[in-house]
């Protein structure tokens, strides 16, 4: 190893994971987290740390004054921002050569994997179009126009291309419709998914587990998701156990009774707030036309925290698989 290394931001990962993970394996992937929230922020600060090459970050939401509680990117001077754009400018100011694709919009259940897919082409093809050196394509007047590196449209409407260039998603939101989705579009197109669970009323991050959604108990959103998920037309047994849930065991804290003021806030509950009135409500809201919004579900810091972070160490685990730490030969 050359004395040099060391000054390399990735130099400790790469004692732990190896030269293979931190060089190419990380840097080459591309991981997909919708909801960027308690939860999902937290899992884009990791992967951003151990560098993996491109995210795809998906979150309509700005910041307001109750994220900021629990939101790593939500801070007094940060209110009113756009989620996703704070979290692109967090990532590149960790890794200046990380890829960003920002789409500020709401993942719905109706929606296909050309929700993720068209906003890579449309932010490459925008990329490739940009000046670069000559010797990366041919000089047009003052402009080089390059050739985009690209999936194609075809190949992914066609179902050729296995992931569609997503390499692992991360689901952070709280709409048990659109996770059914996001679970349903990922198995069939071959995408590896990590699920949360409903992390708001708890409090001990140590009561956070990684396991297959078909594992899952004491969890009311787990239970409506295994429940759907056994009725429809999916492989039951595959998509249970291939989809990994991060599921706190935490028996939920009965909230404290206070008097409130209805605000603007409580339209943006967050990411972390799926529990069983969360799945309650949902249910209602979809009886009812003008259904009441919900009330803000109490949460704090540590468990939204440890399940991004737990999310995030499993994507980099699997990326990463099969590479040998280094130093095991010097310390011989």
């Amino acid at each position: 190893m050359a004395a040099d290394d060391e000054s390399d931001w990735r130099f400790r990962t790469r004692l732990l994971l190896g030269r293979e993970a931190v060089e190419d394996r990380l840097p080459g992937a591309r991981v997909c987290v919708v909801g960027v929230g308690g939860v999902g922020g937290y899992c884009i600060e990791a992967l951003a740390r151990a560098g993996v090459g491109a995210m795809v970050l998906c979150d309509p939401d700005a910041v307001v004054t109750t994220n900021i509680n629990r939101h790593v990117l939500a801070t007094r001077a940060t209110v009113g921002r756009l989620k996703v754009d704070l979290a692109k400018e967090r990532v590149q100011a960790i890794n200046p050569d990380a890829k960003v694709y920002c789409i500020p919009k709401r993942f719905g259940p109706t929606d296909d994997i050309s929700f993720f897919t068209d906003a890579i082409h449309t932010a490459d093809a925008s990329s490739a179009a940009v000046k670069e050196p000559e010797s990366a394509g041919v000089a047009t007047g003052t402009t080089t126009a390059v050739k985009p590196t690209l999936i194609p449209t075809e190949c992914c409407s066609s179902g050729k291309c296995a992931n569609h260039g997503i390499d692992f998603l991360i689901d952070a939101i709280d709409s048990v419709e659109s996770k059914l989705r996001l679970i349903s579009l990922c198995f069939t197109h071959h995408i590896p998914i990590v699920s949360s669970m409903g992390m708001a009323r708890r409090k001990d991050p140590t009561q956070v587990h990684l396991l297959p959604l078909v594992k899952t108990t004491y969890d009311p959103l787990a239970a409506v998701l295994r429940r759907r998920l056994r009725s429809g037309p999916l492989s039951k047994t595959k998509v249970l156990n291939t989809t990994i849930a991060v599921h706190s065991a935490e028996k939920v804290c009965a909230p404290v009774k206070v008097q409130r003021k209805r605000t603007t806030d409580d339209e943006n509950s967050g990411d972390d707030n799926c529990d069983d009135s969360t799945v309650q409500q949902q249910q209602q809201q979809q009886q009812q036309q003008q259904a009441p919004s919900r009330p803000p579900l109490p949460s704090m810091s540590t468990v939204p925290a440890a399940a991004g972070l737990a999310a995030a160490y499993y994507v980099i685990n699997a990326l990463s698989a099969n590479s040998s730490p280094e130093g095991s030969t010097a310390a011989q």
